[in-house]
């Protein structure tokens, strides 16, 4: 019997399951205060064993803990740590390279380049959000509005987060992660969007015009 083929497929078990509760907690905690459609008091509370898993594949493993600093750094850059169970879990993740100091192992290059991508991913996000929004207040007021197939397009990538996806798989072709951190990285946004869905099918976005901001920045 080939023990090594179990612990590497429990490894990977585990880095998948592990990633995917944690994507549908975070959008969890973010829809429950963004939208008011889940309850604020469940997602606080669910952020500290939330966080005390991220802490301990931090610790353990130095792919993971350089993709989540990347994100969470990411998250605060973009000003998106903005509610109580983000505060809590961002409190008990700063405790973790103190605690865990001896262990925990950045890998800087990638990390770098998956810090770029995560603010790249915040900012046009926010860029397609706002042309959606806009667009469906515009309908709602009886205006009509084209929108090129271009847009169409980078409106779809950019709703996924498709930068920090490329980068992830960049950097398995390029040998700086295993294929199983792709794998689990994709069951994280896939986790994340599909409890987004489940919230929307919930709760509509308000589309009253004064919702209707000048965006960040200008992609087309």
């Amino acid at each position: 019997m080939d023990l090594n083929l179990f612990t590497g497929l429990g490894h990977a078990i585990f880095l998948a399951l592990s990633y995917t509760l944690l994507g549908s907690g975070m959008k969890y905690a973010d829809q429950a205060f963004d939208i008011d459609v889940f309850s604020k008091k469940a997602a606080t509370f669910m952020a500290i064993p939330g966080a005390i898993l991220m802490g301990v594949l931090m610790a353990l493993d130095a792919s993971s803990a350089t993709i989540f600093f990347a994100i969470v750094l990411g998250l605060a850059l973009t000003r998106k740590v903005d509610n109580i169970a983000f505060y809590v879990g961002l409190f008990l993740l700063i405790l973790t390279p103190i605690i865990f100091s001896k262990y925990i192992n950045i890998q800087w290059f990638p990390f770098v380049l998956l810090l770029v991508a995560c603010l790249g991913d915040e900012f046009t996000n926010d860029w397609s959000d706002h042309k959606i929004r806009k667009r469906n207040i515009d309908e709602t007021m009886g205006v009509e509005n084209h929108i090129s197939l271009k847009q169409q397009i980078m409106e779809t990538l950019f709703q996924h987060r498709i930068i920090m996806k490329t980068m992830m798989l960049i950097l398995v072709v390029l040998g700086a992660f295993k294929l199983i951190y792709l794998i689990a990285f994709l069951a994280f946004d896939t986790a994340y969007k599909m409890v987004e869905i489940y919230s929307f099918q919930l709760k509509k976005y308000d589309l009253e015009p004064q919702l209707v901001t000048q965006p960040r920045m200008t992609l087309a």
